[in-house]
């Protein structure tokens, strides 16, 4: 048996979908390469892909888009980063639990932080009544993350609804980060800009849906002048986002839905994998109704996830996350990403249960 010292070190800790693109978009990117070199674009991003992605997300706008409510970003980080320099008063609602480079970003630049419930169980009546004190107490921007990371909850239509309720009552603007819509497992995503466009922010990133983790490349939909301010400022941050990663999305959008899809049912059928062992072996876990991770509970072994997390890389080479870098309540949580190749997560399962047992 491989002794422990040498066991393949498998990592699970971040939200990568490990391969990277097809082999058709490589050679398409080494061909636009060795073209002509096009140095720094327009601060919007530019205009053929702002059009391809008018013509894929309008389905979830019940008027038309025009490319001037599209801002291209280097990354969703950035696009996020970019809103938090212009939200009313320095103020934003936060979801706790939450992915950590919300507060992390978000605190670097000053902005003032309050957090409303999300997990690590789901009651969405608590969540809706912390949001609505926020807004009482004058905030005037709500982050919203669905599917959610890390739990993978999904919030159903009237919940959706009830926020932009909310939203429109007091006045505030909806942040909607949803990076992981197109991991669904099937379920319905619904999206506060199917209620109050005008008053969301949909921000999403091709580096999962196509593969392309590290290259940087996102965007956010939105009013027209909300874009144009956000496009001087994200100019300022970053100049213009990579032409290179700008023609990689052009060419992912054009080309690869049946990759997207693919991508999609290969972490599906990781998550029910993982589901069907850890109740085979009565490990308690979240079943996730989206995204591309699953959490175990661990506070049956009475440690902390950051114990848990510690004892997997030492004892078996295996990086988890702790639910504690998503909040204090998520200490009993350890995430682990689905979205590797089926060998390998298969290994991790198997380590995974022999830490929980021992």
């Amino acid at each position: 048996m491989e002794s422990i010292t040498k066991a393949k070190y498998i990592d699970l800790s971040i939200g990568e979908l490990l391969g990277g693109p097809p082999l058709e978009m490589k050679q398409h990117l080494a061909k636009i390469i060795q073209g002509e070199w096009k140095g720094y674009l327009e601060p919007s991003g530019m205009k053929n892909l702002r059009e391809v992605i008018k013509y894929k997300f309008q389905h979830l706008f019940e008027n038309e888009l025009n490319v001037d409510q599209i801002l291209i970003t280097t990354g969703a980080s950035l696009g996020l980063t970019s809103i938090y320099h212009v939200i009313p008063n320095k103020k934003l609602l936060v979801p706790q639990l939450g992915f950590p480079l919300y507060k992390k970003t978000a605190e670097q630049i000053g902005v003032q932080l309050t957090s409303y419930h999300i997990g690590p169980y789901v009651d969405w009546d608590k969540t809706l009544a912390d949001i609505e004190r926020g807004f009482k107490e004058g905030i005037k921007s709500i982050l919203w993350n669905i599917p959610h990371n890390p739990l993978g909850v999904i919030a159903p239509k009237d919940v959706v609804k009830s926020l932009s309720d909310l939203c429109s009552k007091y006045n505030a603007i909806c942040i909607s980060d949803e990076v992981y819509r197109d991991f669904s497992r099937g379920n319905k995503v619904f999206s506060p800009v199917q209620f109050i466009p005008e008053r969301t922010l949909f921000v999403h990133s091709l580096s999962k849906a196509y593969g392309v983790a590290g290259i940087r490349i996102g965007f956010i939909i939105g009013h027209p002048h909300i874009i144009k301010l956000l496009s001087q400022v994200h100019w300022n941050c970053n100049m213009s986002t990579s032409w290179i990663a700008q023609e990689a999305a052009l060419y992912a959008l054009n080309n690869l839905d049946d990759y997207t899809h693919s991508l999609s049912k290969k972490v599906n059928e990781n998550m029910s994998k993982a589901c069907e062992v850890f109740n085979y072996n009565g490990i308690p876990f979240i079943d996730p109704q989206g995204g591309i991770f699953i959490c175990i509970d661990v506070s049956p072994l009475k440690i902390s996830s950051r114990k848990f997390v510690s004892n997997a890389l030492n004892n078996k080479n295996i990086d988890l996350m702790s639910g504690y870098e998503f909040g204090i309540e998520g200490d009993s949580l350890v995430r682990m990403n689905c979205g590797i190749n089926n060998r390998d997560f298969d290994e991790a399962l198997k380590r995974i249960i022999q830490i929980y047992s021992n």
